[in-house]
C-alpha cells in the first residue's frame, strides 16, 4: 500500500488532550479514509487503550482500506506509571495485547518507541525481526533513533520508517541522518508538525486544562519557550494571511514540502480540522516565502 503522505494520529482521539467521544473520533477516522489518508498511527499508551479498541470499531468494516502503525516498548506499569522495557519477551506479550485490542491478525508496521537504556538494541531489533518472521507484523521501525543505533539495527533487519519531531521550530535534523535514510530506502515520518499546538496559530495557554498531559513537557510549555514559538508564528502568519489559510495549515504544508520528510503525521480532533489540514497538501510557497520562513526560523531557533 503506497502511504497518503499525512496518517492520523491517534493520540489526538484518546482523551489524553482533548474531550473527544467514541461515536465522533469513529466518525472522523472515517472521515479522513474517506479524503485519502489511509494509515493510523498508534500506541498502547494512548489513552491506556482507548485509541486501539477505537481503530478496531473502524477496522470491522474498513480493515483492509488502511494500514496500521503501532508502537511498542513503553508501557503502564502496575503504580500506574510508564516505564520503557524492549525486552524481546514483553514486546511478544505487548504485541499480543494489541491484536486483541485492534482486533486484527497482523499490525502493518511496528515502531519501537524509544531506546531502552537497559537493553542492548541488538537484542530488541532481534526480537522485533522475530515477530515479522512468525507473520505478526510486516515492517519494523523506529522513533527517535540516532545514526549510529539505526546502522547497528539495520544490518539485522531492514528498517522501514524513522518516527522524528520535525516543523518550524524543531528542523535541525542530522544531514548524515537524513542522508543514511535515503540511501537505504528508510522512510522519515514526522510527528509533532505543530509543535504540541505551539505552532497552530490559535495556542491560548489559559485555555489548556490543568490536567493536559502536555503540560508535563515543562520545558516546551515554559514561558521562554511559549514567548519563542508565538513570536515565530507572528512573524511568517502574514504569508498564511496572503494564502488566506489558517496558520496550522501553512506550518503543515512546510513539513511536507521538505523533501526528506516521507509522511506527517497529524492529529485531529474534528472534521472541520481534518479538512483544514488536508488543504496543505495543495500549497505552494512562492520562494521569498520560503526564505522568510527560513529566515526567521534560523533566528529564533
Amino acid at each position: 500500500m503506497q502511504l497518503s503522505k499525512i496518517g492520523f494520529g491517534s493520540l489526538s482521539i484518546s482523551g489524553l488532550w482533548d474531550e473527544v467521544s467514541e461515536s465522533q473520533a469513529i466518525n472522523i477516522i472515517n472521515h479522513a479514509l474517506d479524503k485519502g489518508i489511509n494509515w493510523i498511527d498508534t500506541s498502547p499508551l494512548y489513552g491506556n487503550g482507548r485509541a486501539e479498541k477505537i481503530i478496531a470499531e473502524v477496522a470491522k468494516n474498513r480493515r483492509d482500506d488502511f494500514f496500521i502503525a503501532n508502537k511498542c516498548g513503553r508501557i503502564t506499569a502496575d503504580n500506574g506509571q510508564i516505564k520503557t522495557d524492549m525486552s524481546p519477551s514483553t514486546l511478544k506479550k505487548e504485541l499480543a495485547d494489541s491484536l486483541n485490542k485492534l482486533k486484527t491478525a497482523n499490525i502493518d508496521l511496528y515502531q519501537c518507541h524509544v531506546i531502552d537504556a537497559n537493553i542492548p538494541i541488538e537484542e530488541t531489533w532481534q526480537g522485533m525481526s522475530a515477530l515479522v518472521k512468525e507473520g505478526l507484523v510486516k515492517y519494523i521501525g523506529v522513533c527517535n533513533y540516532n545514526l549510529s543505533s539505526l546502522k547497528i539495527i539495520q544490518k539485522i533487519h531492514p528498517v522501514y520508517s524513522i518516527q522524528l519531531p520535525f516543523n518550524m521550530a524543531t528542523h535541525k535534523t542530522e544531514p548524515d541522518l537524513i542522508r543514511y535514510c535515503i540511501e537505504n530506502n528508510i522512510k522519515i515520518i514526522s510527528y509533532s508538525p505543530l509543535q504540541s499546538g505551539l505552532l497552530s496559530g490559535e495556542f491560548d495557554l489559559s485555555k489548556l486544562k490543568k490536567n493536559d498531559k502536555r503540560l508535563a513537557r515543562k520545558e516546551l510549555f515554559s514561558a521562554h519557550s511559549i514567548e519563542k514559538h508565538l513570536y515565530l508564528v507572528n512573524k511568517i502568519k502574514p504569508i498564511a494571511l496572503e494564502l488566506n489559510i489558517p496558520f496550522s495549515t501553512l506550518a503543515i504544508s512546510w513539513v511536507l514540502q521538505n523533501k526528506f520528510i516521507s509522511n506527517v503525521i497529524l492529529g485531529m480532533t474534528s472534521i472541520q480540522q481534518l479538512d483544514q489540514n488536508i488543504q496543505a497538501l495543495a500549497i505552494n510557497f512562492k520562494p521569498p516565502d520560503l526564505k522568510l520562513i527560513s529566515r526567521y526560523m534560523a533566528r529564533i531557533f
